[in-house]
């Protein structure tokens, strides 16, 4: 090999280290911990806690009148499909910048990762893993969107916008998404959405959504009347809001029993 051969080859390589190439400029944020998909491995902790509930009333007791064979077989006929990152969507009000989606539109939870549940080779639920391996939730998805997440490809990310109930899957880098649900379709339509354009059409989404509010709303409440709880499975959060509206019918009820009261009082 020539000097000038030598010289090019030693200065591509050198280019390659600096600037990266095709597979470095693209970071995967859907990688998954081993230690998940040890805990959905037939003995793994978390696949034979979701086998105990499946055998559970919703009482707690096992369920009587199965026999141990069908049992078993339900068992064995359970399996749990590649699972995936599970985040939350939280844009800016403005939707952000950027072309890939970062750590900061995923909010702050600790990562989750979601795997579909199969049994008999059909999809018919979702469990959910911390990063640790530990059991967080099972289910929290319509039978649709189940099927939907088992057509996810490895290394793709579930991202939930519980503001707005909305479901995409996200590439391996965050720079695409995709529609898995009804509502996230008519926000986005079908296909691959650019990050870009992701941004630009939540940021609309969000202006029309604080011009529809009343105009005696206080500014501090707008963002605390649309929750982004995202998707729980059993489980879920308790709403301060319901329990503020039980509170309050609660006083109404003893008010109006000790009026009755002193009325009668009055009367005898």
């Amino acid at each position: 090999m020539k000097k000038w051969q030598l010289l090019t080859a030693a200065c591509a390589v050198l280019l390659l280290a600096v600037v990266g190439g095709p597979a470095a400029a693209a970071e995967n944020r859907g990688h998954v911990p081993d230690t998940v998909k040890r805990a959905l491995e037939p003995d793994g902790a978390v696949h034979r806690h979701v086998l105990d509930l499946n055998q559970r009333t919703t009482s707690g007791s096992r369920k009587t009148g199965t026999p141990l064979a069908q049992a078993q077989a339900e068992a064995a006929a359970t399996t749990f499909g590649s699972p995936v990152r599970y985040a939350y969507l939280q844009l800016a009000e403005d939707g952000g910048s950027g072309d890939a989606l970062t750590e900061a539109d995923l909010g702050d939870a600790a990562p989750f990762y979601l795997s579909v549940e199969y049994v008999n080779s059909r999809p018919t639920s979702t469990v959910q893993v911390t990063e640790t391996g530990e059991f967080a939730a099972l289910g929290g998805f319509l039978p649709e969107e189940v099927t939907a997440l088992a057509a996810v490809a490895p290394g793709s990310v579930i991202l939930t916008d519980g503001r707005f109930e909305e479901l995409y899957s996200a590439s391996p880098d965050l720079t695409t998404v995709r529609a898995l649900n009804p509502s996230a379709t008519a926000l986005v339509g079908g296909g691959d959405v650019a990050v870009s354009e992701l941004r630009r059409i939540k940021a609309r989404q969000w202006s029309e959504y604080v011009a529809a509010l009343p105009v005696d709303v206080p500014e501090d409440a707008v963002g605390a009347s649309v929750s982004n709880v995202g998707r729980g499975g059993s489980g879920g959060a308790w709403l301060p809001g319901v329990g503020i509206a039980l509170l309050g019918a609660a006083l109404v009820a003893a008010s109006a029993f000790l009026l009755g009261r002193s009325s009668r009082s009055r009367q005898v």
